[in-house]
């Protein structure tokens, strides 16, 4: 963990260094990842509910899990280049050095620029919680609270098992993707 706090540490100081560059790309991403709760608003224009669901219940759903693939891909987003490091064969570069791969890998493409998806959900997320009608409970927000964190390791899991086919099968970069960013790329 301390390689990876500290090659992940230099990368965010390097990012920062040209901050309206990262400034512009953390609004442009919370701008895009936006419009995913824009269509839902739109849908809800002229309904109260779809199938039992209303407004703020599928924009909690929305926010919970943009939320949690937001974390899972600032934590371990650059696991997503190992099949790069396998197809081109500069993995052995990082299984010589004295530090653990998944560290290198991890801080290899370390973006402190992808905050802002999670910015942006989480403000979401506030402003549905803010308008659903639930009584909240101590046992009810435990259980929000350990749905997000399972939604986070499940999506973690799904970035390592994903990039861990790449020894076996070339290419699965869009087979994760169907997984996690719905076939985005």
């Amino acid at each position: 963990m301390r390689a990876f706090r500290l090659l992940a540490g230099a990368r965010g100081r390097a990012e920062l260094q040209y901050r309206a560059s990262f400034a512009s790309f953390v609004v442009a991403q919370a701008v895009v990842t936006s419009l995913d709760a824009v269509v839902i608003l739109v849908f809800f224009q002229n309904v109260n509910d779809m199938g039992g669901w209303t407004r703020s219940e599928v924009l909690y759903l929305y926010a919970v899990s943009t939320v949690a693939l937001g974390i899972a891909d600032f934590l371990l987003g650059s696991i997503e280049y190992l099949p790069q490091h396998v197809r081109t064969g500069t993995l052995d570069r990082l299984l010589l050095r004295p530090v653990g791969v998944l560290a290198q890998l991890l801080a290899e493409e370390f973006a402190l620029r992808r905050i802002g998806r999670i910015v942006q959900s989480s403000t979401v997320l506030v402003l549905a919680l803010a308008t659903l009608d639930a009584s909240w409970t101590v046992a009810r927000v435990a259980v929000a609270i350990a749905g997000l964190a399972g939604a986070v390791l499940t999506f973690c899991a799904l970035f390592v098992l994903t990039s861990s086919i790449s020894f076996w099968s070339p290419n699965t970069q869009e087979f994760a993707n169907a997984f996690t960013y719905g076939g985005a790329t």
